[in-house]
C-alpha cells in the first residue's frame, strides 16, 4: 500500500487497475540445450523445425520461430572449422589408441586404412551437426 498522498504508478503491481498477466515469456534456452538442438539439426532457439532441406542444404529461416540461420556472409566457415577440428581429433584418437594397443607390432597398413576412412567418412557424416552446433553457439553468444 502506497503512503498517504502518493498515487500508485500506472501499470505497477500496486495499481488496482493493473491485472497481472498469466502469460510469462518463454525463458531463453541455455547453451547446452541450444547446442544439443543444433547437433540434432533442429532450430537452436525453439527446437521445433529442422534446419536442413537435405544433408548439405540449409533452410534460410526457422519455419516455426523465424530464426535466421544465415545471419551473415561467411558464417558457414565456423561450422566447417568445427567439423575439421572434431574430425582431426577423432582421427588422432583412433590412431593413437590403435598404435598404443598394438605396440610394438603396429599394423601400419591397417592403421592407415582406418584413419583414411575416418578422414573421408566422418566429415561428411558430421557436417550437418557441426553446422547446427555452430549456429547454436553463434546465436547464444549474440544474446
Amino acid at each position: 500500500m502506497p503512503p498517504v498522498g502518493f498515487a500508485p504508478v500506472p501499470g505497477s503491481d500496486e495499481d488496482p487497475d493493473h491485472a497481472p498477466s498469466d502469460a510469462d515469456p518463454t525463458p531463453e534456452p541455455g547453451l547446452g540445450t541450444m547446442l544439443r538442438r543444433g547437433m540434432l539439426r533442429r532450430c537452436p532457439a525453439c527446437g521445433e523445425a529442422t534446419m536442413f532441406r537435405s544433408w548439405f542444404a540449409m533452410h534460410d529461416r526457422c519455419a516455426t520461430c523465424g530464426l535466421d540461420f544465415h545471419r551473415e556472409h561467411g558464417q558457414v566457415l565456423g561450422g566447417v572449422t568445427l567439423n575439421l577440428v572434431i574430425t582431426l581429433g577423432a582421427m588422432l584418437t583412433v590412431f593413437l589408441f590403435f598404435a598404443i594397443v598394438t605396440w610394438p607390432d603396429v599394423p601400419v597398413g591397417l592403421l592407415a586404412a582406418i584413419t583414411l576412412g575416418i578422414c573421408v567418412v566422418f566429415p561428411i557424416a558430421f557436417l550437418p551437426s557441426s553446422r547446427g552446433a555452430w549456429i547454436a553457439l553463434d546465436q547464444r553468444l549474440q544474446r
